[in-house]
């Protein structure tokens, strides 16, 4: 541990001769006025460059003395040496504290110190500890290089924390209070730059985050956290021009709360480690920006956290498993950003399954937003989709119990296949009705071409054993054609002329829609059937009913299931 500098001696100092530098903030301290020194930072190496004591600096900025008086504005100097270890802790500064383009050959140690105002914008240092430290209005560092760690942890700001274009090492403001916005943003081309870990977690931010521009390493750890922070305002994490907000670590919002936009707009994030995204139980209250995103390396957890509108596009979101989203809300899905089912479809996609585990929340809450958007056509199929992949992870689980899991899936493959064919597990019922036309057509099709081959016959048995039918069947073509045999014996005797003229007349469609809808009876079935021994197409009509009707008890009770709810969903809180 460094041993702490005695306390300074003013009037050795002044005994011993101040420098040409030091005699010039001695007078502007007590006229209150700006000591330039020079018009850039300078190099310590450099033995021409104006030194300042780091004791009589100290001195000065506490307020002074009678041999050193400092008038109320405070401290004002720029482009000094600053030499010695600079330290201000537990103590309470007089007027602004304005630094700017000074080199400090050591750490700045300001623990719970208590600031009008802090600028160090330009300068150079190995570190800032400002733990603890009151800075009533703002702290400006923009551009400096700090080769070390600064620390404003549990420090009050009223106003800003302004780093714009800063070079630092690393930079800890948890729990600290920023009355008005923190900059951590590119400025003229030139981007901030940290090679270690920022931490605002748990601070509270009354502005906005800025970081556009930005580029944060910290490989193997985390490169960013606002882990359960509260930003009033905006959080930035976008390209600013040419110059991407980019992460080498780990991305931590989890919990964090942001009373307005986060936008992630043109980022590049790569955690090789783990991460490159983390937001557990993030709140977001506006918009969430996630377009023209690059994640290089890494994974996006965003899970129970919930955002205002979602503004994406499909090429951001990694696949392969890289995207947990499970509990993830969001209020709507904005017009820039796709609404159409073939794209939410490839995006749920991605974050369809966690360890091999099927995740439905998501499309749930896809298919809800699309609802309440008044895209039901979308929703509906999202909702379909998920009732699939929920078929598949249900006999995945029953095979792996093993026994008789391998049977129970079997079935459940059959009934979830008709359920998905036809009625979209509940989510299309009118499907059903093309599969009734279709099956009505088929059997309307079999029928008159069973008709036509003359294989039809009243369906009773006292029409067949009677003699006015019988007559005709004596007739009949078949087995062997002979001239003046009748081709078709049940339109002879059913026409106008025949026996059967008040039977119940024949009609394909009529018949084929008999046979088909088990809950329509409009006797035709009752009155004809086809003879298996006579033709063809009267062969294949006696075995195809049977499958025929039980196909149409099947799409039957499967619309009357929809119909009624039983396996008819809406999309939640739709």
């Amino acid at each position: 541990m460094t041993a702490a500098p005695a306390p300074f001696d003013i009037a050795a100092c002044l005994a011993d001769g101040p420098s040409q530098a030091e005699r010039a903030l001695l007078a502007h301290a007590a006229a209150g006025t700006l000591c330039q020194l020079g018009t850039a930072c300078p190099d310590p190496a450099d033995p021409a460059a104006p030194r300042i004591r780091a004791g009589l600096l100290a001195h000065l900025l506490c307020g002074g003395s009678e041999l050193a008086p400092v008038a109320p504005q405070g401290i004002r100097l720029i482009g000094a040496v600053i030499e010695g270890p600079l330290v201000l802790s537990f103590c309470d500064t007089r007027g602004e504290t304005d630094l700017r383009l000074c080199a400090f050959t050591e750490t700045i140690a300001a623990r719970r110190t208590r600031f009008a105002q802090l600028v160090l914008s330009g300068s150079r240092m190995p570190g800032l500890n400002a733990e603890g430290a009151e800075i009533a209005g703002s702290a400006f560092l923009l551009g400096i290089i700090a080769t070390g760690r600064l620390s404003f942890a549990n420090a009050g700001i009223g106003g800003q924390l302004a780093l714009h274009g800063a070079q630092i090492a690393g930079l800890t403001a948890q729990g600290a209070r920023i009355g008005a916005s923190v900059y951590l943003r590119a400025t003229a081309g030139t981007a901030f730059v940290s090679k270690g870990e920022v931490s605002l977690s748990g601070a509270e931010i009354g502005g906005q985050l800025a970081c556009d521009g930005a580029r944060l390493a910290n490989p193997g750890g985390i490169a960013l956290t606002l882990q359960a922070a509260h930003v009033d305002g905006d959080v930035i994490l976008r390209a600013q021009g040419d110059l991407p907000f980019q992460t080498q670590g780990e991305l931590r919002l989890s919990g964090a709360r942001i009373g307005g936009q986060l936008d992630f707009g043109g980022a590049r994030l790569a955690n090789p480690a783990g991460p490159a995204l983390s937001a557990q139980r993030m709140q977001v209250e506006a918009e969430f920006f996630w377009q023209n995103v690059t994640v290089e390396a890494g994974t996006l957890h965003l899970p129970s956290a919930r955002v205002g509108d979602l503004v994406d596009d499909l090429a951001s979101w990694p696949g392969d498993g890289r995207t947990y989203l499970d509990g993830f809300t969001y209020d709507r899905i904005t017009r820039d950003a796709p609404t159409d089912a073939d794209s939410r479809l490839k995006w749920l996609a991605c974050a369809a399954t966690k360890d091999g585990r099927f995740l439905p929340q998501p499309y749930g809450q896809c298919a809800s937003v699309l609802h309440r958007m008044g895209h039901e056509a979308e929703a509906r199929a999202i909702m379909e989709e998920q009732a699939r992949l929920k078929g598949i992870a249900r006999r995945k689980a029953a095979r792996l119990r093993g026994g008789s899991g391998d049977l129970l899936a079997g079935f459940d493959w059959l009934w979830d296949s008709a359920a998905r064919a036809v009625v979209g597990y509940g989510y299309a019922p009118f499907r059903a009705l093309l599969w009734i036309a279709g099956l009505a057509v088929l059997a309307a099709t079999l029928a008159a071409a069973a008709w036509t081959e003359g294989s039809m016959a009243p369906n009773n048995d006292l029409i067949v054993s009677s003699e006015s039918w019988q007559q005709i069947m004596a007739q009949d073509c078949i087995p062997r054609p002979a001239p003046g045999c009748i081709a078709n014996p049940a339109a002879v005797w059913n026409g106008t002329e025949g026996a059967g003229l008040d039977w119940e007349s024949f009609n394909p469609i009529a018949w084929g829609v008999d046979a088909v809808v088990p809950v329509v009876d409009i006797g035709q079935t009752a009155a004809w059937s086809p003879s298996k021994d006579r033709g063809f197409w009267g062969f294949t009509l006696w075995w195809a009913r049977w499958p025929l009707i039980y196909l149409g008890w099947l799409v039957t009770a499967l619309a009357a299931a929809a119909a009624t709810g039983i396996i008819q969903r809406t999309p939640p809180g739709g």
